[in-house]
C-alpha cells in the first residue's frame, strides 16, 4: 500500500480556521503602541519559527524552554499539515511590524470543542499576552466552539488564564498537553464576564498599520533581553 501526503493529513471541520479566518484588530497597550492581532499564515508562520530556537534554551525562567520547545512542535505540525485546524494569532507592533507575542489553539473533531495550545509573550510588562489570550478565545467562540479546554504550565499562566477568567475546573478531562489539570472557559463565561471585563480591542485595523504588519514580520533582535533583561551573554 502506498502513502501519500493527503492520506497524513487530518480532514478540516466544515467550519475551520484557515477559511474563516479571525478577523484582525488593534489595542492600544499602556506605552502607546498600537498592537495589531491578527491570525498569520502557515508561510507567515515559518518566518515566526526561528524565534523559538533560541527560547528553548532559556532554563530556568518561568519554564519559557518549556512552553518554547511545544510551541516550536506545534508550529512545525501546523506548517506542515500535521495538526488538526490549528491557528496562530500575532500581535504585531503597528508601526514596525515587530513581534509583541503569539498565541495559538486548535479545533477538535467535536465542533463544540475548542483546545487550548499556548500562549507566549515577547515583550512584557503591557499585559500582550493576556490580551492575546483573550483573543483567541474570542476566535474559539466565532468558530462555533461552545467550551474551550485550557490548562496551564507556569504559575503565571495559571494566574492569568484559571484566575484572572474564573475558569471552571475540569479534573475529569485529559487535555492533550498531559495529565495536568485541565480548566474549561464556557461559552456563558465567556459572554458574561470575559467579553465585558476582558475582552479589548478596536476594528476595523487601519491600513497602514495592517500592511506594515503583513509587509514585515520583524523578529526581536535580542528576544532574550526582552523576555529577561539579561543579555545573552550574561
Amino acid at each position: 500500500m502506498s502513502i501519500d501526503e493527503e492520506m497524513l493529513r487530518p480532514p478540516q471541520n466544515k467550519i475551520n480556521p484557515e477559511n474563516t479566518p479571525y478577523p484582525s484588530k488593534y489595542i492600544n497597550l499602556a506605552d502607546g503602541t498600537k498592537m495589531v492581532v491578527r491570525q498569520i499564515t502557515r508561510d507567515e508562520v515559518k518566518h515566526v519559527i526561528p524565534l523559538f530556537y533560541d527560547i528553548v534554551k532559556l532554563t530556568d525562567y518561568q519554564y519559557y524552554d518549556l512552553v518554547g520547545a511545544r510551541i516550536l512542535s506545534e508550529l512545525l505540525a501546523y506548517t506542515n499539515y500535521r495538526v488538526h485546524d490549528e491557528y496562530v494569532i500575532l500581535g504585531q507592533d503597528g508601526n514596525t511590524g515587530e513581534v509583541l507575542g503569539l498565541v495559538n489553539s486548535r479545533l477538535t473533531v467535536n465542533p463544540k470543542i475548542g483546545m487550548s495550545l499556548h500562549t507566549m509573550t515577547f515583550k512584557r510588562g503591557l499585559r500582550v499576552g493576556a490580551h492575546l489570550f483573550v483573543a483567541k478565545m474570542e476566535n474559539h467562540f466565532l468558530l462555533g466552539n461552545k467550551e474551550v479546554y485550557i490548562v496551564a504550565e507556569s504559575p503565571i499562566g495559571f494566574q492569568r488564564w484559571m484566575e484572572e477568567l474564573r475558569l471552571e475546573p475540569r479534573p475529569e478531562i485529559e487535555h492533550e498537553l498531559g495529565g495536568v489539570p485541565s480548566y474549561c472557559l464556557t461559552k456563558e463565561n465567556w459572554e458574561g464576564y470575559v467579553v465585558p471585563e476582558r475582552l479589548f480591542g478596536e476594528r476595523p485595523v487601519p491600513e497602514n498599520l495592517l500592511e506594515n504588519c503583513k509587509r514585515k514580520i520583524l523578529i526581536p533582535e535580542d528576544v532574550i533581553f526582552q523576555i529577561t533583561g539579561k543579555k545573552k551573554e550574561e
